[in-house]
């Protein structure tokens, strides 16, 4: 993700400025931010104050350390399981994807699909060579 040009502690003194009477047009003329910036930032920090922000950043690095986490131990079990083919192809977007479909657990078996597939086409394959 791309670093912001403005820390929390200046957005939310951006906000406080738009909250004691400055218009938004001048506000986003004198920091050089577009109108959608602006409510985008109103959105996520409106009402909020320094300290809060910093426990809300806190809160979502802890949070993304630990879908990693969770993405890395599912690897782990799931990648012996799983042809070299696909190994190559799973990226660090589609086990963060997987990690987030799966806080809880939807199938405590097979929670990757890629995974189901192969054990299927593994199944089909030792029982079409049983049969020769």
């Amino acid at each position: 993700m791309r670093k912001s040009r403005f820390s929390e502690d200046q957005i939310i003194a951006i906000l406080k400025e738009h909250q004691a009477g400055i218009p938004v047009m001048d506000l986003c003329r004198k920091h050089g931010i577009s109108d959608a910036t602006f409510y985008t930032w109103r959105t996520r920090y409106g009402g909020m104050e320094v300290s809060d922000a910093r426990k809300l950043k806190a809160l979502e690095d802890e949070n993304r350390k630990l879908k990693k986490l969770l993405a890395e131990s599912m690897l782990d079990v799931a990648t012996p399981l799983m042809r070299r083919s696909q190994r190559r192809r799973l990226t660090w977007t589609r086990m963060k994807t997987i990690a987030d479909r799966s806080l809880p657990f939807p199938r405590i078996l097979h929670p990757w699909p890629v995974v189901a597939r192969a054990q299927q086409a593994e199944r089909a394959h030792w029982a079409s060579s049983k049969s020769r």
